[in-house]
């Protein structure tokens, strides 16, 4: 009965722990990347955040913005629209920089916007995916292990 009681826990244990994984970049990214595949890609070196935006499988521009330059409290949800702005801090205005490729220029923006098409409960998880990359930038040690959706 021990024996028994002693793997039902280890079983157990092992099965919470690859649940309750902690979301860090690598995560976040290979999730963001999943749920919005065909429509643009992330990808993040110290910091700097580069997303790619796709139309028609057609490459048109990519923002590239240094995540602790983002305000968590400037972030606009419109779940109609399945809209998700993230503004610049105050201090940092212009913050993001797009390459727009078909024009072959380069702009500042003071925000990124997102117009998603997915359903409800995976616009809700990406909301908690940027988030969560935003805070593991600014916040020292931080962690989450709540899943997205």
């Amino acid at each position: 009965m021990r024996l028994y009681l002693l793997f039902v826990t280890v079983f157990i244990s092992i099965f919470y722990n690859n649940y309750a994984q902690e979301k860090g970049y690598k995560e976040t990214l290979a999730y963001l990347n999943m749920k919005l595949k065909g429509q643009c890609t992330f990808s993040c070196s110290v910091n700097i955040l580069k997303i790619e935006f796709y139309e028609k499988d057609q490459l048109r521009h990519i923002d590239e913005v240094d995540l602790r330059d983002l305000d968590t409290n400037k972030i606009e949800v419109n779940y109609e629209e399945k809209s998700i702005k993230i503004s610049c801090a105050d201090d940092y205005e212009d913050c993001i920089t797009r390459r727009l490729l078909i024009e072959k220029s380069k702009r500042q923006f003071n925000r990124l916007i997102f117009y998603l098409d997915v359903n409800d409960k995976s616009f809700r998880g990406i909301e908690r995916a940027l988030l969560n990359l935003i805070r593991l930038a600014q916040i020292f040690n931080y962690s989450n292990s709540e899943p997205f959706e």
